[in-house]
């Protein structure tokens, strides 16, 4: 009978295969919105992992520990191209949001890899992927990252080559990001009140657009996939 740590270890590595397949097809749309990520994710049926509990309820803390580091492994691989690394962040999104343990676990990153988020946000800002970058202002004010010193990338296999490595310089690699990226740079990028009003203005509005719609049309198909999928939208 297998103890604890060899199942830790084997459900590791089958969730590793199974979040490089769902990072290939998201790779694939060559996209950066979250509704068609949401789509692979729900076609690959990933929402069972919030099921675990109830056959493994003594093991579930360890299992979305291994699930957040290895989606943040992709996350701050620079080697991977945007869409990428776009699709981890969505993964580290859903999972954080909806995994049952209180308080939630945290998303390991490095103080060096930290920075290679940074620069990466700043790409998504400058390309103006406001859904990607919608969801990493809401996991930083959610306090959803944690310095841990013993994070680093390994395990990385063939496909994760296949469908992210370059050998030449992405788009994301011209940031104007140095890396002297220093705590008062950090402070400005992300602490700056006229953004966060602005996201704030847009996430209202989004808001009252969904009831307006919900008054006016309650039976029309846009209606009903918003409110089918509006907590997996906004967290």
């Amino acid at each position: 009978m297998q103890n604890s740590s060899e199942l830790e270890k084997e459900f590791s590595y089958y969730f590793r295969q199974d979040i490089l397949k769902l990072l290939n097809n998201y790779y694939q749309l060559k996209s950066f919105r979250y509704e068609q990520f949401l789509t692979i994710w729900n076609e690959m049926k990933f929402y069972q992992l919030f099921s675990i509990p109830r056959f493994f309820p003594f093991d579930y803390r360890y299992y979305m520990k291994d699930v957040l580091k290895i989606a943040s492994e992709y996350l701050c691989d620079e080697e991977l191209y945007p869409e990428v690394r776009t699709g981890a962040l969505y993964v580290i999104y859903g999972i954080y949001c909806n995994q049952s343990n209180r308080p939630r676990l945290k998303v390991p990153v490095s103080t060096e890899h930290w920075i290679q988020i940074l620069k990466f946000v700043d790409f998504l800002n400058q390309a103006e992927h406001v859904d990607a970058e919608y969801v990493f202002r809401y996991l930083l004010h959610s306090d959803a990252f944690e310095f841990s010193s013993d994070f680093e990338i390994k395990n990385r296999s063939i496909a994760t080559f296949k469908i992210g490595s370059k050998s030449v310089k992405t788009p994301c690699e011209d940031t104007s990001l140095e890396q002297g990226f220093s705590m008062d740079d950090f402070k400005d990028f992300v602490l700056n009140d006229e953004l966060n009003e602005q996201m704030g203005t847009i996430h209202e509005a989004y808001i009252q657009c969904k009831e307006e719609l919900a008054k006016t049309n309650k039976q029309s198909l846009l209606n009903s996939y918003i409110n089918q999928n509006f907590d997996q939208l906004i967290g």
